[in-house]
């Protein structure tokens, strides 16, 4: 149902309060940005059993306090098939620029996923992912 709300206050950032119609009060609480999210790619073809061979991004974490990072994940495979089942690498990395281990070489497939780890008042932003590859 749609009620009308007459009055807002907020003690801190995440809590506040909003009066209504017919005498109804509601707490109001989290707020800010999300502490974490995570984004997964879509499969990719190199084309051949290419050698992965580094892993860059551009991002922006600039108003984000200490607390904020960007990870990665990667997964590669020798089929689309073979890489839907296979399992996420422990966390990859945490700096863009980074040489891929060479045990991801010799597979035709590949696959990404991001946590994104906010401080909840901001949230890093990734802009751009980047794998060579010959």
């Amino acid at each position: 149902p749609n009620i009308n709300l007459f009055g807002l206050h907020c003690a801190t950032t995440n809590d506040c309060f909003a009066a209504g119609a017919s005498g109804n009060i509601f707490r109001l609480t989290g707020g800010g940005y999300e502490t974490s999210g995570l984004l997964i790619s879509s499969a990719f073809d190199m084309s051949d059993p290419s050698p992965a061979q580094l892993i860059g991004w551009d991002e922006s974490v600039s108003s984000c306090s200490p607390a904020c990072a960007i990870k990665f994940n990667i997964k590669a495979a020798a089929t689309a098939v073979e890489l839907a089942g296979t399992p996420w690498s422990l966390p990859f990395t945490l700096a863009t620029g980074t040489i891929i281990n060479p045990s991801y070489n010799g597979n035709q497939y590949m696959q990404y996923q991001v946590q994104l780890n906010g401080d909840g008042a901001s949230t890093p932003v990734l802009q751009e992912v980047r794998i060579n590859y010959k």
